[in-house]
């Protein structure tokens, strides 16, 4: 161990004053020097010794462990997170009738320090609670971001192109509110499939200095969503320490149980009505013929062009041919009748 470690790596390491590991390496050390004075004494002092030391420095580390925790669960947290991209899309949409772009950006493991540097002084922490869970998310809206969309909500028809490092206007802080609530419901919708949790928020802190109720070493999942419209218009961030998710940890690494969410009937018959009225073109080709040019310059009104009855009809939907008919006769009238679908 001398050789790998010195004294202050040791002690960090194990959690012990530097004394307690210096009065151990001597001891260490004068059992060795009594091994050339009594073997059968020396022996026996320093099998004691090497029990002492074992029992006080010896333990187990996975440097890697967080990391590793991380990756097993990385999966389920994506299915998540593009669940809530998608319905806080629809969500923002609606709010302000705008057809917007929600486009998650991935999960990453930080620090609880390095979240908080990569943020502006002004921004805006909502504290969410997730219970049963004991701990709290945060949901992290930009400056930047309130002051576009409260541009769009009142009609603006140019956006700022930069914004500035500021404390949010009334507006802006009534409208995040709204955003936060639809937030929390599309989070607890994402979340069903694993647990259900009652995510609600309860704090909102706009200034980042006061952000101080995690350790600055605290391991955090940070998740990120960029919000455009034609222009990148800001970024959320949901943010959570690793220890809130210790109670739910085993189902989150059962990522094949999360294919089997509930189907949404609501969503689906809603989708499919509105497929089922949609209106495309259909048109059909009787025949084609080949005549010469004289031919087509010589035409007038009343001339009749003959076509051989026998062809098939093709019937184009959008201009791609689907279906093959025949020409036939109902109540006195010329109609096709469709004979099969094209392959």
């Amino acid at each position: 161990m001398p050789d790998l470690l010195n004294i202050d790596e040791i002690a960090a390491l194990t959690g012990t004053e530097v004394s307690e590991v210096e009065a151990g390496a001597n001891v260490s050390s004068a059992a060795e020097s009594m091994k050339g004075k009594n073997s059968h004494t020396g022996s026996e002092s320093a099998t004691t010794v090497s029990g002492t030391l074992e029992g006080s420095i010896s333990n187990n580390y996975n440097f890697a462990a967080e990391d590793y925790n991380l990756k097993k669960i990385q999966p389920a947290l994506e299915l998540i997170y593009s669940h809530f991209q998608q319905d806080f899309q629809s969500s923002l949409s609606q709010s302000l009738r705008q057809s917007f772009t929600v486009e998650f950006q991935g999960i990453q493991s930080k620090t609880f320090q390095d979240l908080m540097s990569a943020q502006q002084v002004y921004c805006g922490f909502n504290y969410l609670s997730c219970t049963p869970l004991a701990g709290q998310m945060y949901l992290i809206l930009e400056t930047g971001l309130m002051q576009r969309l409260v541009e769009l909500y009142f009609g603006a028809k140019t956006l700022s192109k930069t914004s500035y490092d500021r404390d949010f206007t009334p507006s802006e802080l009534r409208l995040m509110n709204q955003l936060v609530q639809q937030a929390c419901h599309n989070l607890s919708s994402a979340w069903a499939s694993i647990s259900a949790l009652g995510i609600n928020a309860n704090k909102l802190e706009t200034q980042s200095q006061f952000v101080t109720d995690l350790l600055a070493s605290e391991l955090m999942c940070v998740a990120t969503f960029h919000i455009e419209l034609g222009m990148h218009l800001g970024q959320v961030t949901i943010a959570f320490p690793m220890t809130l998710i210790e109670p739910v940890k085993e189902s989150l690494m059962h990522v094949e149980g999360l294919e089997q969410n509930k189907k949404d009937e609501v969503w689906t018959g809603n989708f499919q009505q509105n497929v089922m009225q949609t209106s495309i073109q259909l048109s059909a080709q009787f025949q084609s013929i080949e005549v010469n040019v004289a031919d087509i310059v010589n035409l007038k009104t009343g001339d009749v062009i003959q076509l051989d009855n026998a062809q098939d009809i093709i019937f184009k939907v959008n201009n791609k041919p689907m279906l093959i008919g025949s020409i036939a006769e109902r109540e006195k009238q010329k109609v096709v009748k469709i004979a099969h679908w094209l392959q």
